[in-house]
This record gives C-alpha cells, structure tokens and sequence, in this order.
C-alpha cells in the first residue's frame, strides 16, 4: 500500500516531468526570447528551454546552434529529436525504414557538433517509443543490419522515453516501478536491455535531480528487484551519465552536490547506486571527455 509520504513524491515526480516538459515547450515557441532569458533562470530549467530551442531550430535546415559550450548537449539534444519526427513521418509516407534512418545518421553525422552525432541519433528511440511504440522492435533491428552503435543509442532512447509515457504518468502506484518493468519486458536482452535501462535511470535523474528523494524511492521499492533482474550495472552508469551531462553543461554547482550528498534513510544504498559510481565516473570519465569531446558515450551503453 502506497502511503501518504510517497503519494506526495509520486505527484513531485510528475510535476517535474510537466515542468521540464513546459519550459521545453515555451521554448520552442519563443526561441529568440527564451535565449535572452538564459542568464536569468535557473540551471534545471535552462536544460529543457535549451532542448525546446535546439528542438525548433532543428525543423528548419541547418546545424543546432548553441549560445555557449556549455549548451551543445541540449541543444543537440533537441535538434535530434526534431530530425527524428522528420524520420518518422519519411516512414510513415511509406519510405523504408533502412534508407530513412541511414538519411538521419548521415544529416546528424555531417551537422552535430563533433562528439555529439550520437546524442543526435538517439532521440529517434524516445520519439518511436513514444509515437510509434508498436513499430520499435522492426526499426531495431533494422539498426542492428545497419551499425550496432546506432541501435545502442536508439535502445538508450527508448529506455528516455519510457520515463514519459503518458499512461504511466498517473500518480499512483508506482509510475517510475512500472517504466522499469517495461524496460525489462520490451528490449531483448544483453545491449538492448542494458540501454533501456540506462536510458530510463539517466532520464529519471535529470528529471529529478532537485529532488533526490524520488529516486531514493524508486531505489528502496525496486532495489532487490534491480539486483535480481541483473539491471544494476545500467542503472548506475545511467545514473552516473546523467551527473556528467550535468556538469559538462551546468558545471558542478550547489544542485549536484545536494543530490550527491542527499540524506537518504538508507545511507549505504544511496552511497551504492548513486554516490559512488557518480564520483567515479567523475574521476575515470569526465577528464577524457573533456579532452576528446566525445559526450556521445553518455548517451548509450557501449558492446
């Protein structure tokens, strides 16, 4: 039975999802105006209007422009997602899947800023989850005949866009629980699963890295099943990956060390999944990454 303290999270963990989706939204409909506003709103929020921006600009020809360094990942990030809705509709008009996807690989390889055609290609699985769920296990495996890398970021992807399907949004039980059992359920096993997975903690700590204690509590209802289900090792590199997007494109400011140190009932659990393997990869990861600029790596699980 769900008690009252974890109804309250479960409606924190969807107006989070709401607002991220809002300021993704406003953005895109005012993008000039929303780029003079970015000094003046706050790091969580200046991800999702970044995306919202990079996603409008990407309808329209050309590479994702960015104001800074530090807004390539967003922006890119929502510029993908724009050339994957153009995908998706070549499909729907009856173009094969092979040479619609091989078109989006190339125009994200040729206009991605260099080390981010990946983060580019990867939108296409959370929009096929979200817009054309049936058809995600076809679009799959005709990645897997075209390059295993490219369905690796697609299968990360999805596992982002189960964090919002929209039946799963409903306060009650648990909306994150059932996004997980889904991500075991949908992908086969072995790379496909194990970026699911990724993807899905990845977008659950983004989405509520203001408020550590929703995932403190996806970690204490699911652990066990986690550990049985093998899932652990995704789930932390999903976790992990999300704090280096953070800090590649908000800087390791007061957020994330809130989140880091958060007081969890269950210390050792926390230190476990979240603590540890985020300040390893911040010691073994985020040095080469910003030395080789391949932030593409966040975003898939690699063979």
């Amino acid at each position: 039975m769900t008690s009252y303290r974890e109804t309250l999270l479960i409606c924190r963990e969807l107006r989070c999802k709401v607002r991220a989706f809002s300021l993704f939204r406003l953005a895109g409909a005012a993008p000039e105006r929303s780029i003079a506003r970015l000094p003046r709103i706050d790091p969580w929020s200046r991800l999702f209007v970044l995306e919202g921006v990079g996603y409008v600009r990407g309808t329209a020809a050309g590479p994702p422009p960015a104001p800074d360094e530090a807004a390539l990942i967003p922006v890119t990030m929502g510029w993908g997602l724009a050339q994957a809705v153009r995908a998706l509709r070549s499909v729907r008009a009856g173009a094969p899947p092979i040479e619609s996807f091989r078109e989006l690989a190339g125009v994200c390889r040729e206009l991605a800023p260099p080390g981010l055609a990946g983060v580019a290609f990867e939108g296409l699985g959370l929009v096929a989850r979200l817009r054309r769920a049936k058809a995600v296990p076809l679009f799959a495996r005709v990645l897997a005949d075209m390059d295993r890398d490219l369905e690796a970021h697609f299968w990360h992807g999805v596992g982002r866009g189960l964090f919002f399907i929209l039946a799963d949004a409903i306060p009650c039980g648990s909306p994150s629980g059932r996004a997980f059992e889904r991500a075991l359920r949908e992908p086969p096993p072995g790379l496909a699963r194990a970026n699911a997975l990724a993807g899905l903690a990845w977008a659950m700590s983004l989405i509520c890295l203001p408020h550590p204690e929703i995932l403190d509590l996806f970690l204490r209802r699911h652990s066990s099943r986690i550990a049985e289900a093998e899932a652990g090792d995704p789930i932390r590199q999903g976790v992990a990956t999300a704090a280096l997007m953070w800090c590649r494109s908000s800087g390791e400011n007061g957020l994330l060390k809130r989140f880091l140190a958060y007081p969890s009932e269950a210390p050792e659990r926390w230190e476990t999944w979240v603590r540890q393997p985020c300040e390893r990869a911040f010691d073994e990861l985020f040095p080469a990454l910003m030395r080789d600029g391949r932030w593409e790596d966040l975003f898939r699980v690699a063979r």
